[in-house]
Parts: structure tokens; C-alpha cells; sequence
């Protein structure tokens, strides 16, 4: 099926076609929370990143996980985003484990 407008107005047209409004208010709330908490993952990854560098220091060395996640506390992150980081860090591949507890970044 070929339309001239993109896939999201077909998606609201079609909604409101039905009449289902309050769905539409809801998808708009949706897309707005997670672009805010998209833009907020993004800024404490980039905090992250910066302490993980801090601690590897000029020699790159390979950065204990249990010391990373402290500093991340000591930055204001809650337990549950430090690990969160983490652990966001090893899926995108930004880091690996060298050694058993110990965390470097790839390409340093």
C-alpha cells in the first residue's frame, strides 16, 4: 500500500478515524517522556564515560567495577542507574571486562 504521508500521520489519522482520542494524548505523552529520558540516559552516559577516563588515567589501566560504580555514587547516580550504565556500556560495546571485576574501554 503506497501512501504520501509518513508512516506516523497514517498512525494518527487512523486514530482519530476511529475516534479513539485519548489514545492519541497518550502516544503524544509517550514519545515526549522517552525523548526526555533518552536525553537524561545520554547525559549520564556521557558522565560515565568521563569518570571511567579520569580513572583509567594516562596509563589506561584497566578500572576495578566495583571503584567505577562508587564514583558513579559519589556523582549522584542511584544504585539502580550505575548499574544500569554499566551495564548499558557493555551491551553498546563502549566497554569490556579484561579481567574478572575489571572493566576497560574499548579502543583506549
Amino acid at each position: 500500500m503506497k501512501t504520501s504521508q509518513p508512516f506516523g500521520l497514517n498512525h494518527v489519522s487512523l486514530l482519530r478515524w476511529y475516534g479513539d482520542c485519548i489514545q492519541i494524548r497518550r502516544l503524544s505523552f509517550d514519545v515526549s517522556s522517552a525523548r526526555s529520558q533518552t536525553t537524561n540516559a545520554t547525559v549520564l552516559d556521557k558522565k560515565a564515560l568521563e569518570t571511567l577516563k579520569t580513572l583509567e588515567g594516562p596509563e589506561k589501566k584497566p578500572v576495578e567495577r566495583r571503584l567505577f560504580k562508587e564514583e558513579l555514587l559519589k556523582m549522584k547516580f542511584t544504585d539502580e542507574e550505575a548499574e544500569k550504565t554499566i551495564r548499558g556500556m557493555f551491551r553498546e560495546g563502549v566497554v569490556y571486562e579484561s579481567k574478572p571485576g575489571f572493566i576497560r574501554r574499548l579502543g583506549a
